[in-house]
């Protein structure tokens, strides 16, 4: 069944396309916020922060098993040859840098 997930392990494990937050990124920004509680801020004053990464996976194995092709600009924008590999697609990356603020403001208006 063609389908899309929104963690990267699926498309590793045999889904054809994933589209989610980058892990390695979330855990960069939950060390930041043990930083600075250790420091002594208070957990409750501290922002609220949305993923800033996001990752879009092709499973290019599944996809010539089904026989289905992805258009060559998108594989030319990934980073590796192995399956899975991460195309850095800026216009997604800006779709959700606006939704996070609007999400910011709203937070802000409370």
């Amino acid at each position: 069944m063609l389908s899309m997930y929104p963690f990267r392990a699926f498309s590793e494990d045999g889904g054809l396309v994933s589209y989610g937050p980058n892990f390695n990124e979330l855990f960069r920004q939950a060390a930041g916020y043990v930083d600075r509680i250790l420091k002594g801020e208070k957990p409750g004053e501290l922002p609220i922060q949305a993923p800033t990464k996001f990752e879009l996976i092709f499973n290019v194995k599944a996809a010539k098993a089904i026989g289905l092709e992805f258009a060559p600009l998108l594989l030319a924008r990934r980073r590796g040859d192995r399956v899975g590999s991460t195309p850095r697609l800026d216009h997604l990356q800006q779709f959700h840098r606006r939704q996070r603020h609007v999400a910011d403001a709203h937070v802000e208006r409370r």
